[in-house]
């Protein structure tokens, strides 16, 4: 049986609107932005991997895999920006993280400050803009 040419439209006009659906969606994929790709510190992605890597063996544990802290120590503080830790200077932080605090062991003393430094950016993106802000500021206060 023949098709007919109102047939013959019809097929064309639902390949042509495949082929249109197609691209927009590979548009849409290529074009969206993507998760953790850029993040708000402008830093090289390869240094919030190294962050990240470090971070969930060594810190993960107390502080927690999203840094929402209290985990295996009731004491260790929430490094997400739901508590105080965006408050200190970098300093004070590396210092923290190199030598110990109250409760907390010196798990970086054989760190590279090139590791610190990752550890630090990979969770300061939790941290949001104004509070980022203001720990900058006392950083600069406190070298």
């Amino acid at each position: 049986m023949a098709k007919t040419s109102k047939q013959k439209q019809s097929k064309k006009y639902l390949w042509l609107s495949l082929v249109g659906v197609a691209a927009i969606a590979a548009a849409a994929v290529f074009f969206w932005p993507k998760a953790n790709t850029s993040n708000a510190q402008g830093v090289p992605d390869e240094q919030l991997l190294m962050g990240e890597t470090i971070f969930k063996a060594n810190c993960a544990s107390c502080h927690g895999l999203t840094g929402q802290g209290h985990q295996a120590i009731k004491e260790a503080p929430a490094l997400n920006g739901s508590e105080h830790s965006w408050h200190h200077a970098d300093s004070q932080i590396k210092t923290l993280i190199r030598t110990g605090g109250v409760k907390m062991p010196a798990v970086g003393k054989d760190f590279s400050d090139e590791e610190i430094a990752a550890v630090m950016v990979y969770y300061k993106q939790w941290w949001g803009k104004q509070q980022r802000i203001f720990q900058e500021k006392v950083s600069k206060q406190n070298p």
